[in-house]
């Protein structure tokens, strides 16, 4: 049988492309069952990862098993485990929320929020003239009439004194980190560091009208920096507020300047209602528990 060249052109052409296409094949399912392969003993890493976590303690059998299940079966492709994946992310930020740490960080941005313990000494002093008598010291004037509870230290710098509400909220920060320590792991078993929850006794304005003479608080001068005149002034007033209670004062130095506040066993001793929330050292403290807690609000 004779065959014309245009036929064998076409027949030669045809085997051609058919070896092609078996070639193209054969190397895509080679590649397919590779990369398979390989996603496999990425999968068997990822669970023998997970496993480590949830011995560790890191993470929960709740979150672990839903995605232990996705990654040991041989059925699951990729975006069925980064299904599983993202659920388990969200499931453990929900959880992490529950976690007694988690109520120690919000208690920590409390205190880094200094603003909210800005207090004054008296609110009609700054609308007062401090122009003072004929022949009367202009910074005498001004320390006379001074608002803010501000002054001078020679070792500790300008010394700005925060409200007691910043006292409160260490106490808070501490027993939650003390139960931490112990192994305190889940929110709901933290225990409040006080029992005893009473009304104040002192009135807030009484409290702010005597703070000044009760702990010795220094005038505020700017034209007095040297060291005879400004020497000891944080010391003096630790010493009148330990007659108080042994515990006295904290002063934090940041820099070139210091801040303090009363802690809360003085606090609580004086008892008196606190300037900015208007409620006793002991009722400020379980509003602050039961906010970073979310004890008592179920």
């Amino acid at each position: 049988m004779k065959i014309i060249e245009s036929r064998l052109r076409t027949i030669i052409y045809e085997e051609v492309a058919h070896r092609i296409i078996d070639q193209i094949i054969e190397e895509e399912l080679n590649k397919f069952l590779s990369e398979n392969k390989e996603y496999e003993a990425i999968k068997a890493a990822d669970a023998n990862n997970i496993k480590r976590m949830v011995k560790r303690g890191l993470l929960t059998m709740a979150i672990a098993a839903p995605l232990l299940g996705v990654l040991q079966n041989k059925a699951s492709n990729r975006a069925d485990v980064a299904a599983a994946k993202r659920s388990a992310a969200e499931q453990r930020v929900e959880i992490q929320k529950e976690l007694s740490s988690y109520a120690l960080e919000d208690t920590e941005s409390l205190l880094r929020s200094t603003a909210q313990y800005m207090w004054s000494l008296d609110s009609a002093a700054d609308k007062q003239s401090v122009g003072g008598e004929e022949g009367e010291d202009f910074q005498d004037t001004v320390a006379k009439k001074q608002n803010f509870p501000i002054f001078q230290d020679y070792m500790g710098g300008r010394t700005q004194m925060l409200s007691g509400e910043r006292g409160v909220v260490q106490k808070v920060f501490n027993d939650i980190n003390n139960q931490i320590v112990k192994g305190v792991i889940y929110k709901s078993d933290l225990q409040p560091g006080i029992t005893d929850v009473r009304s104040a006794d002192v009135s807030a304005e009484d409290y702010v009208k005597t703070y000044k003479d009760r702990y010795s608080l220094p005038d505020f001068n700017p034209a007095k920096v040297g060291k005879e005149d400004i020497s000891g002034n944080q010391d003096k007033m630790q010493q009148a507020a330990q007659q108080i209670h042994p515990k006295g004062f904290d002063f934090l130095k940041k820099g070139g300047e210091s801040f303090g506040y009363e802690t809360y066993e003085l606090l609580d001793a004086i008892n008196p209602e606190l300037p900015n929330s208007k409620l006793s050292p002991s009722q400020y403290y379980m509003q602050i528990w039961n906010k970073v807690t979310g004890q008592g609000t179920k």
